[in-house]
């Protein structure tokens, strides 16, 4: 399934079968995405969400990379009915049993723990709900009910819900609070209160202290020199990006253990003349879809002015002081591929098929050059293999039409594969067929199959028989029914009509010297064939014998004092069916066009 297949369907089922894929991008997790995301979240999505983690359909990973997006790009409302069916998965896993030996429930509950720890400001699950599950939590941890593991959760928990009041351990949140944080280089408890507490001027202070921190620990001299002013540019991008115009690129380098390593399978569907570029890794293709590709810590770039290389910026919410290009100033030149909001590239999976074509000037790779600033740093080339497409036969619609007229262009310059456009009428056909499939590719035009003769006609069917009398006192026995008639022959069937002709076959090959061994092949597969001939009309069936005639009934008699019975008469037998008559003869095959080639 495809970002763009799961978003036709904008569920949480659907959403959670695209995640559990290889290679799914939690982009589609971000209603404000460019590309293919989700549009809502209702009660029914959010548990099936929820669902997909504890039930290990989905990496908790990846699922809180989905649900992180999902929280804070969703509306309040729809954030607050996926939050709650979140923290009814909490209380659950909390008191589950396993939890202390299970790796996976503790893996699931850190995914949700660590969304509620990172949800924005002043969005929750419901009051009720929360209330509910920090007073269970206060009676659990009194009373001792709660594995170890569970229990430092737990007690996170409520401590998180205190911080949210305004208080830590007991104590109003004050800036010197903050300024002991700094002092013992708590960073990751500063960066709590930063996103926690329920004053703006106070989130500020200790994302200053966060930035602080973060600078006095820089590699880079010109952050330390001028920490003021980074801490400043810091507070308002949550990051510190150099601008590529100013200090402009000299080379860059990768990293090639930090991007995935794939190929791009390309499905054709020759005749609706669209593509759907998959994913692939190893030797030989395997679908999946296609990664997204972020190049942040896998690319370094060295800029003229700053002493490092460096890399793209990271989400304003690590608040890092680390120069950094934003990924707006990077491109990545390949037709299929577009920047997200979550600045990593993503592909367009479902392409004109004339755009499929194109990929093939990569040759064997499927090539994306990264320039910075309007210059090339460098070049990621993936594998690239187009899967066997339909065979490319046109035939007459109705029964008997001739084949259409067909021109064949094969260009197989690149010795990779060759590059099929195929003309019936005014619209080309494009298709790419890699040389490992060519023998077994073909290409034509055929006559249409002749019409099926006429069906005979159903014989008469034979009279019914004539009921015999009763029988009558004193004397006259039942009288026997007569015969039914027979049933008449059925018609012959009409005899199937010719196959309609192949068209002609005018056939283009660019060889790229390669001439002998092409033609050869292609002439064994393009061709014009007659339609077959069609089917004779089956034989009427033959009619219905007729149904005998009941005899007639008995009866009793009494005479003088004494009762005697009169016979009644027999029934009287079934016609015999007629026959079925003979099927018609079959029609004439259509006669093969003409197969020209010309060889450049």
């Amino acid at each position: 399934m495809t970002a763009a297949e799961f978003a036709q369907y904008n569920s949480g089922a659907a959403l959670t079968a695209y995640l559990s894929q290889r290679d799914a991008s939690p982009s589609v997790c971000d209603p404000k995405n460019v590309g293919p995301h989700i549009a809502s979240v209702n009660e029914d999505d959010a548990r099936d969400l929820v669902d997909g983690l504890t039930r290990g359909e989905d990496s908790p990973k990846l699922w809180r990379r989905c649900a992180d997006a999902l929280v804070k790009g969703l509306p309040r409302g729809q954030a607050t009915v996926f939050l709650d069916a979140q923290a009814e998965a909490y209380k659950k896993l909390l008191k589950d049993k396993e939890l202390e030996t299970d790796k996976h429930k503790q893996a699931q509950l850190a995914a949700l723990h660590q969304i509620f720890l990172e949800r924005p400001p002043g969005i929750g699950a419901h009051k009720k709900l929360m209330a509910e599950l920090t007073a269970d939590l206060d009676v659990a941890l009194e009373k001792e009910r709660l594995l170890p593991t569970a229990v430092k959760y737990g007690e996170d928990v409520l401590a998180t819900v205190d911080l949210e009041r305004g208080r830590w351990n007991g104590k109003p949140v004050d800036e010197r609070t903050l300024d002991a944080l700094q002092q013992k280089g708590d960073e990751k408890l500063l960066m709590r209160f930063a996103s926690r507490l329920p004053q703006a001027a106070l989130r500020d202070q200790a994302k200053r202290r966060v930035i602080r921190l973060k600078i006095a620990r820089s590699t880079f001299p010109e952050v330390q020199k001028n920490g003021a002013a980074v801490e400043e540019i810091v507070m308002q991008y949550g990051r510190y990006p150099i601008s590529p115009t100013q200090f402009p690129p000299t080379r860059g380098a990768l990293d090639a253990t930090k991007v995935p390593l794939r190929g791009v399978l390309v499905r054709q569907d020759v005749f609706a003349q669209t593509a759907k570029l998959l994913g692939y890794a190893g030797d030989k293709p395997g679908v999946s879809v296609l990664p997204e590709l972020r190049l942040r810590g896998a690319m370094t770039v060295e800029l003229r002015g700053i002493s490092k290389p460096v890399t793209l910026c990271g989400p304003a919410g690590e608040l890092d002081p680390t120069p950094c290009i934003a990924s707006e100033e990077v491109k990545l030149a390949n037709p299929t591929a577009y920047l997200d909001r979550d600045g990593a590239f993503h592909f367009v999976e479902h392409v004109a098929e004339k755009d499929a074509v194109n990929l093939v000037q990569g040759g064997s790779n499927f090539v994306m050059p990264v320039a910075v600033a309007g210059k090339t740093m460098l070049t990621l080339n993936w594998g690239l293999w187009f899967e066997r497409p339909q065979d490319l036969v046109f035939a007459g619609e109705s029964p008997g039409e001739r084949g259409p007229d067909v021109g064949v262009v094969v260009d197989g310059r690149d010795a990779r594969r060759l590059v099929f456009t195929v003309t019936p009428g005014e619209s080309p056909h494009l298709a790419v067929v890699e040389m490992a499939d060519a023998a077994g590719y073909h290409v034509g035009s055929r006559g249409a199959q002749g019409f099926t003769g006429t069906a005979g006609y159903h014989g008469r069917d034979g009279h019914s028989g004539r009921s015999g009398r009763s029988a009558s006192c004193p004397s006259t026995p039942g009288e026997d029914g007569t015969p039914g008639g027979d049933g008449g022959p059925g018609g012959a069937g009409g005899p199937g009509g010719p196959g309609g002709h192949g068209g002609d076959v005018m056939v283009t090959l660019y060889c790229g010297g390669r001439c002998d061994e092409l033609s050869g092949m292609l002439r064994r597969n393009i061709f014009s064939a007659g339609g077959a001939a069609g089917f004779g009309g089956a034989g009427g069936s033959g009619g219905i014998g007729g149904s005998g005639g009941s005899g007639g009934s008995g009866t009793s008699c009494s005479s003088n004092g004494s009762s005697y019975s009169l016979q009644g008469g027999v029934s009287g037998p079934r016609g015999r069916d007629g026959l079925r008559g003979p099927d018609g003869p079959p029609g004439i095959p259509g006669r093969p066009g003409r197969v020209r080639f010309v060889v450049r």
